[in-house]
């Protein structure tokens, strides 16, 4: 039996300068915010490859995660990305995923920012509960 594609509204564009994020409708005030400002977020305390933010929604806890490099080029491309937009094209796979039925969080959000050849940005998800496999 095929799974029922669930749907999602149209993520509304909030333009601040050269920063451009797509949010979940029912997310705009707090995580564009958030995201385009850093107003309103605090650290989850969680390390990866950078740090972890969270902001609070009358939805929910709203995770947002900054794009940082890893391997050979993270020294000298820390955060930007060269001719490629990852918050946009993370948020459109993002979306074919939920659309699709694939068991995931619902995606909030994408900013980023362009100078030149160089994109950087931060991409921002419901926080799910889970267990920590560790």
């Amino acid at each position: 039996m095929k799974p029922v594609p669930r749907t999602l509204p149209e993520f509304v564009r909030v333009e601040q300068g050269r920063r451009v994020a797509l949010i979940h409708p029912d997310f705009v005030p707090q995580v564009s915010s958030a995201m385009l400002d850093g107003q309103g977020v605090w650290p989850t305390g969680v390390q990866g490859r950078g740090q972890l933010l969270s902001v609070a929604t009358p939805r929910g806890e709203v995770l947002i995660r900054e794009y940082l490099r890893g391997g050979l080029v993270a020294p000298f491309l820390r955060n930007a990305y060269v001719l490629d937009n990852r918050p946009l094209k993370e948020l459109q796979v993002h979306r074919q995923a939920w659309h699709a039925g694939v068991p995931t969080v619902l995606p909030i959000g994408a900013m980023w920012e362009r100078s030149g050849i160089f994109y950087w940005g931060a991409y921002a998800t419901l926080r799910a509960d889970g267990k920590d496999l560790l």
